[in-house]
């Protein structure tokens, strides 16, 4: 358990450095419609546009917002669309006090969910996150008028996604495996949009994010 907490440090030190290269940088400027929130535990990085009833989708790593311009150029003729990273996630930096515990996530987003899209939402998250909108649709029902959840399993359904994809446990190891993924991030990220993606040619945009 306090291997877990250090790792989570691990994550989140620097965070006032990390914004700053962000607001001075590419994550701040590359889309017009780019906003930023911030709560004591992360600062959020989004997008929104359009009018209508309110639909939120949660970026799924490691996607970006920037992958994310067709989606809201459609949706945005007849909804306030919103798309945000998740803390710690693409630009959205956590900060000391983030944990990145199940239970605490979910209500730091609800944060989020209610300072920023206000109540009644419908709440798009994806993989793991939808777990997360399921927790704040039963902890705080004035938040999200319905649930739209894309490749979520339930919680053993995860456990053998990750089996899968992590077999020997290697990733899933405070230290053992941040250093790991830190080394293999510019080769699982294409090994990844390789299974996912079913078009080419976009994937070499995706990587270059």
């Amino acid at each position: 358990m306090i291997g877990s907490r250090l790792a989570a440090r691990i994550d989140t030190i620097g965070a006032k450095k990390k914004i700053a290269r962000i607001d001075a940088g590419w994550p701040s400027s590359s889309r017009p419609d780019l906003k930023f929130f911030e709560t004591r535990k992360a600062r959020y990085r989004y997008r929104e546009r359009g009018e209508g009833p309110t639909i939120v989708f949660s970026v799924d790593p490691p996607i970006l917002l920037e992958s994310y311009d067709a989606l809201l150029d459609l949706f945005a003729e007849r909804y306030r669309v919103i798309a945000f990273e998740l803390p710690a996630m693409g630009f959205s930096v956590g900060k000391g006090a983030y944990g990145f515990g199940f239970e605490e996530s979910a209500e730091e987003i609800a944060v989020f969910l209610e300072s920023v899209a206000g109540r009644g939402s419908i709440l798009a998250f994806s993989c793991a996150s939808g777990l997360a909108a399921v927790e704040i649709a039963r902890a705080r029902p004035e938040l999200a008028t319905a649930l739209v959840l894309f490749q979520t399993t339930d919680w053993q359904g995860f456990q053998h996604w990750r089996a899968a994809r992590d077999p020997k446990r290697i990733l899933a190891k405070p230290f053992i495996g941040q250093i790991a993924m830190q080394r293999l991030a510019r080769t699982r990220a294409p090994a990844w949009f390789a299974l996912s993606v079913g078009v080419a040619e976009e994937r070499d945009g995706l990587c270059r994010c």
